[in-house]
C-alpha cells in the first residue's frame, strides 16, 4: 500500500507530463497552420460608463409605502413631517407632491378612519 505523498508526487508528475506534451502539441499546430496576418486578436470590447445619477433633483413625489425615502422638498412643504408613515397618514397614500405647487388636500377624519379600518382610499 503507498502513502498519499507517493501517490501524489507520482501522479501530479504523470499530470504535468500530459498538460505540457498537450500544450506543445497544441502549439506546433497553431504555429504551422496559421500565417501572422491570419492570426486576428479579437477587438476590445468597449467598457460601458457607469450611469450617473442626474442630479437634477426630484420634482414630484408620490406617497406611496414602496417610496425609499421622502424628498427633502417634501419635508420643507410639510412643516417638517419626515417619515413616509406620517405624510401617508395626513395626506393619504395617492397624495402626490410636485415642487412648488400647493400641497395636496389632507384627508377628513372620515377619511382617515376608513383608511385605518382598512378601506381603499377614495380617488379626488
Amino acid at each position: 500500500m503507498q502513502t498519499v505523498e507517493g501517490l501524489v508526487s507520482e501522479f501530479g508528475q504523470k499530470i504535468a507530463n500530459l498538460c505540457s506534451a498537450l500544450l506543445n502539441q497544441d502549439l506546433r499546430m497553431r504555429m504551422t497552420a496559421q500565417t501572422p496576418q491570419q492570426i486576428t486578436v479579437p477587438p476590445e470590447t468597449p467598457k460601458t460608463a457607469k450611469r450617473r445619477r442626474r442630479r437634477n433633483g426630484m420634482t414630484t413625489w408620490a406617497a406611496d409605502s414602496r417610496a425609499r425615502r421622502v424628498p427633502t422638498f417634501v419635508v420643507q412643504a410639510t412643516g417638517g413631517l419626515q417619515t413616509k408613515k406620517d405624510i401617508i397618514a395626513r395626506f393619504g397614500p395617492l397624495a402626490r407632491f410636485e415642487k412648488g405647487k400647493s400641497l395636496p388636500p389632507q384627508l377628513t377624519a372620515k377619511q382617515r378612519a376608513n383608511l385605518a379600518a382598512g378601506a381603499p382610499a377614495a380617488v379626488n
